[in-house]
């Protein structure tokens, strides 16, 4: 017997002078087999395929065979039955000589480098509506050419848009306010993301006070705004723009605002009231010399409370708390049985046993050093200490909608300007939000009982701070910032949306 071919023959059939190798037509083919079967390759890998033809006797033939692949970008087959690999996957190899064909697969893996390297990233989700507020946790795997996911690889988030949407380290996803913004998972310098258009349903907007820039800034004149969190990157509609005017608070119905006038000549700051849309201004009240700051509606409409400096038959000024109807008569200072000063009062919704309660700042000695937090019948009687002041400065309370806590500001040695929230019942109280160094102040329940709205600050050293309007949920998450670099000048309020 001969000695057989080298490789490239490929042993399609016997070579010449085996007893058992016939040349015939390819029409006397009744069978073919390949091997191996099903191979397995690494990229940039070679392999021969054998194909043996018989006839229906079983005898060998010697008879051109066509071999082609179904995915040749995976594996090429050559004329002489070369298989080589060129990248992960899986293809079929197909033989055919005459009217008789056979396959098998052939696998191809990455090589040793390949096997971890990442070449594209799948995000589980890539839904793009979502809900300010709305949170979710996005997962990410990472794939090499083959398409197997590859564990314990570092993977970074981040959003293009971090005032619309923010991702923490796991891929956990919180979408802050209106607007659009991407989501961005990168593995190895690969990148896959997912688009966010994120939108809200507020039944209240806020009324933010903002200074006049300009040659105009030197009168101290402010716009009153009112804006639509709703609306995308939405210029504010003006409802007022006039001297001093600050601290505006809409009635309950969302129909009139009450806000702090001032005579710029006199330097005596008024209560002033004006229809929704900023028409039909008119004075509530006024006294000479005095301060009247802090206007807070009664949930009826009927009444306001304020803050009034003056000097109430004392040597020294000093504040208490007053109380006025809304068409401007019964005009009244409360004197209660407290030592020195009342600041910042804040009027309650209709509480569970049907009354209503005010909730201010007492200053003790007048000074500032120590305040703390107390509640009283709108007739100044019934006095109930809600905080003790031994932390710090208690001020700015803001009632939520069921009456059930106060959320105030909080200063001390430590922290300057947290927000935090009491319990009125128990006198519990909880941190809402501390971020140093900014200051927060000027808390504002919105009515629904789902936001807080807040001045935010970074003191500079020499400068007047740039406080800026941000949100936060009352659990103490999800802090949004709802204005972009305009200086604002007093606390913000809600205003309910025209029915």
């Amino acid at each position: 017997m001969s000695r057989p071919l080298v490789i490239g023959c490929i042993l399609l059939a016997a070579c010449a002078g085996d007893a058992s190798v016939a040349p015939a037509d390819d029409r006397a083919a009744s069978s073919i087999t390949l091997a191996p079967v099903a191979p397995t390759l690494r990229v940039g890998a070679s392999t021969p395929m054998v194909a043996t033809i018989r006839d229906r006797a079983g005898n060998v033939l010697r008879v051109p065979v066509r071999w082609t692949t179904s995915s040749p970008f995976i594996a090429s087959v050559s004329a002489d039955g070369m298989v080589t690999a060129f990248s992960p996957g899986q293809t079929w190899l197909h033989a055919r000589a005459g009217a008789v064909s056979d396959s098998t697969a052939i696998t191809v893996e990455p090589d040793s480098d390949d096997a971890r390297r990442v070449v594209r990233v799948v995000l589980d989700d890539t839904s793009s509506d979502w809900s300010e507020g709305e949170q979710r946790q996005l997962m990410a795997s990472p794939r090499n050419a083959a398409g197997q996911i590859l564990e314990g690889l570092a993977i970074t988030w981040r959003s293009t848009d971090t005032l619309v949407a923010q991702v923490d380290v796991s891929g956990r996803v919180t979408a802050l306010r209106v607007g659009q913004a991407r989501i961005v998972a990168s593995v190895q310098g690969v990148e896959a993301s997912t688009a966010l258009r994120v939108t809200a349903d507020f039944a209240h907007d806020l009324l933010i006070s903002v200074p006049r820039m300009g040659a105009e800034s030197a009168l101290l004149r402010f716009d009153l705004q009112r804006m639509d969190l709703r609306a995308v990157h939405s210029t504010p509609a003006v409802l007022l723009s006039d001297l001093y005017v600050m601290q505006a608070v809409a009635s309950p119905d969302g129909f009139r605002v009450a806000y702090v006038c001032m005579n710029p000549m006199m330097g005596d700051a008024a209560l002033c009231m004006a229809d929704r849309d900023g028409g039909n201004r008119r004075l509530i009240a006024y006294q000479f010399g005095n301060q009247l700051l802090a206007p807070t509606w009664s949930p009826d409409g009927l009444y306001i409370a304020f803050e009034h400096r003056g000097h109430h038959g004392r040597a020294t000024p000093t504040t208490r708390i007053g109380i006025v109807r809304a068409d401007g008569q019964e005009f009244r200072t409360l004197g209660l049985d407290l030592p020195g000063a009342q600041h910042a009062p804040a009027w309650s919704p209709i509480l569970s046993d049907g009354t209503t309660r005010l909730v201010f700042a007492h200053d003790a000695d007048g000074l500032g050093a120590s305040m703390s937090l107390w509640t009283m019948t709108p007739t100044g009687n019934d006095l109930r200490r809600l905080t003790t002041g031994a932390e710090g400065v208690d001020t700015e309370p803001t009632w939520s909608p069921d009456g059930r806590h106060v959320a105030f500001q909080r200063s001390a040695s430590a922290a300057y300007g947290s927000l935090w929230i009491v319990d009125v019942a128990t006198g519990a109280e909880r941190l809402l939000y501390r971020a140093l160094p900014t200051v927060q102040r000027s808390p504002s329940w919105s009515p629904d009982g789902k936001l807080i709205a807040f001045l935010s600050a970074t003191p500079v050293a020499g400068l007047a701070p740039a406080w800026a309007v941000q949100t936060i949920w009352a659990d103490g998450t999800r802090v949004a910032r709802r204005t972009n670099g305009q200086p604002i000048a007093f606390a913000p309020s809600w205003q309910r949306m025209r029915p």
